[in-house]
């Protein structure tokens, strides 16, 4: 893996035109994998591990609004999260400042379901900060909670531990599970306020089973932030304390999602194993049983050869396709980019690519399990009795009949 590394360091080296969302893309990906490597992942990347004498980490490439017009494109994420949005799933919290430190916040729309937790914080400095001049923001040790002190979002070891101790909780750090979330989290400055002082930042969170919660609070103590004169240290470091609490409305915490049966599939092979539709989008994951790469007479030695060049030929794969610009937008492995969910009525909706998480498909070389997932941007406002699924699979096309 660590040569894999450096050729996808060479590769961001280059002076070559290259788009930024396809260079992004290269370096969240390299990011994820040094995470896993560290043992300090926020949100990893889905994984296939091997019992016989070596671990195989196969990558995943993930590709693994508005009440009104005023609301459009609010947490720039999915066409999903729009719809949701128009049809009236978001809140406008009614609160004052929290101030600290000479920098006031407080939360301006929020938005919550299984898979997302979007919010804007309207962040208001003192005469010392020019909000034009600020090109980043960091939140680094930020830290949601709710009522029940589940754990929501908190990638901070020492925010963790502090939190934890004070409500005697026996949670493990980034060890997960139903009260503890792995949230993945993206944030950008959405736009600045001159007059104000002021700038919204947009926080985009993504995991998979976010509780019910009534109230959730935002708190943080440290605020980096970045100019634009230089864009890769940090400028100014404030230390405080802004504790957001957020009354959670009933259409959040009494949602549903509605889940479909396979009525028929024309490859035989694909097991489904979700197709749930909530709020913001679709979920559906299916896996195929794929011939394992060695014989079952193979010797211990010989198997991890096989394994070894089946894992060589993935990285040159990636390497090979990675040099390309348009990498992110076209290569999904086996499968075609060109997939949709239809309803009854012949609307078609398309691939989300909201986060790293929404799409993608991992090969397990040991079992020959091909997992594929997908999130589509149909929502519970566009839904049918009946859907249909069309994706690739190598050269072949795939349909899948879905009801309720």
């Amino acid at each position: 893996m660590d040569n894999l590394d450096n050729k996808i360091k060479d590769i961001l080296s280059q002076d070559i035109n290259l788009s930024l969302k396809y260079k992004n893309m290269i370096r969240n990906t390299l990011q994820e994998t040094k995470k896993f490597k560290s043992n300090k992942l926020i949100k990893p990347v889905r994984i296939i591990s091997a019992t016989c004498a070596c671990i195989i980490i196969t990558t995943s490439i993930v590709f693994g609004k508005d009440i009104g017009n005023f609301f459009k494109n609010v947490f720039n994420t999915s066409k999903g999260i729009d719809t949701a949005v128009e049809n009236g799933y978001i809140v406008e919290p009614n609160m004052e400042y929290i101030s600290s430190e000479g920098i006031d916040v407080k939360a301006e729309n929020l938005l919550m379901d299984d898979y997302n937790l979007n919010f804007t914080l309207n962040i208001k400095f003192s005469e010392n900060i020019q909000s034009l001049n600020v090109n980043k923001i960091e939140l680094s040790d930020l830290i949601i909670t709710d009522e029940e002190n589940k754990i929501i979002y908190c990638s901070d070891k020492v925010s963790f531990d502090d939190y934890c101790e004070k409500n005697s909780l026996n949670y493990t750090y980034l060890n997960f599970n139903s009260d503890y979330i792995n949230s993945g989290i993206n944030w950008y400055i959405k736009s600045k306020n001159k007059e104000e002082n002021s700038l919204n930042l947009v926080c985009n969170l993504y995991g998979e089973g976010y509780p019910k919660s009534k109230k959730i609070n935002i708190s943080f103590k440290t605020i980096n932030i970045f100019n634009e004169e230089d864009y890769e240290s940090k400028n100014i470091t404030i230390k405080g304390e802004w504790n957001i609490p957020i009354d959670i409305p009933e259409k959040f915490y009494n949602r549903t999602s509605i889940l479909y049966k396979v009525k028929s599939c024309s490859n035989p092979a694909v097991n489904i194993t979700k197709a749930e539709v909530t709020n913001t989008g679709m979920k559906f994951e299916f896996f195929m049983q794929e011939d394992k790469i060695y014989e079952e007479n193979d010797s211990e030695e010989v198997i991890n050869q096989k394994i070894a060049e089946a894992h060589r030929k993935s990285q040159e794969e990636f390497l090979k396709n990675a040099q390309s610009s348009d990498f992110f937008d076209n290569y999904m492995g086996p499968f075609g980019r060109n997939t949709y969910v239809e309803t009854e009525s012949g609307k078609k909706f398309y691939a989300s690519e909201s986060n790293f998480e929404d799409n993608g498909y991992s090969n397990d070389f040991i079992t020959g399990v091909l997992n594929y997932w997908q999130t589509y941007d149909l929502t519970s406002y566009d839904t049918t009795q009946k859907l249909k699924i069309y994706l690739q699979y190598e050269d072949q096309d795939i349909w899948i009949e879905l009801e309720r």
